[in-house]
């Protein structure tokens, strides 16, 4: 059953009292100070063990990945396996999504470090009076290739 919070005009009191949604349009609340009646204040809904207000005969809580109510974590799993989805942890060997995309971030950035680190690398090979081709060349050896795994190593050069 909701809670209604009421306000008094005259003195600014304010109570919350228990009650059904039909009993509510039809009690008068007065106020116990001014003898005054009392205005109903508009209030969020409280967050209850089911989910968000009163929910009245629907069993089981709102799951908005699943767009539908669900009844428990197995009953949410079961929809999901039927839908053919899998949760987040298990797709990524029970590590959370936080930390897959913290990787991420920090492998993209390392990449775009060392981007930076050979286009500062390349400029001043050829400050220095090579020609292009000659400044990737000592940029990017064999050796170099090799490592960061984009040559094979059986390749000679």
């Amino acid at each position: 059953m909701p809670i209604y919070g009421f306000t008094c005009v005259n003195c600014g009191l304010n109570v919350d009292k228990l009650m059904s949604y039909d009993k509510m349009k039809v009690t008068e609340v007065v106020c116990t100070k001014c003898n005054v009646e009392m205005r109903r204040q508009i209030t969020a809904p409280a967050k209850t063990a089911s989910g968000w207000g009163d929910q009245g005969n629907i069993s089981g809580i709102w799951n908005r990945g699943l767009g539908c109510f669900v009844k428990n974590d197995k009953h949410a799993d079961e929809i999901a396996k039927s839908r053919g989805l899998v949760r987040f942890q298990d797709a990524f060997n029970g590590q959370s999504f936080e930390r897959v995309i913290g990787e991420n971030i920090d492998s993209q950035c390392n990449i775009h470090l060392q981007h930076d680190a050979d286009v500062v690398k390349l400029k001043d090979k050829m400050s220095d009076g090579f020609n292009m081709g000659e400044a990737f060349a000592e940029v990017f050896s064999v050796d170099r290739m090799k490592s960061d795994g984009i040559l094979k190593e059986d390749v000679n050069g």
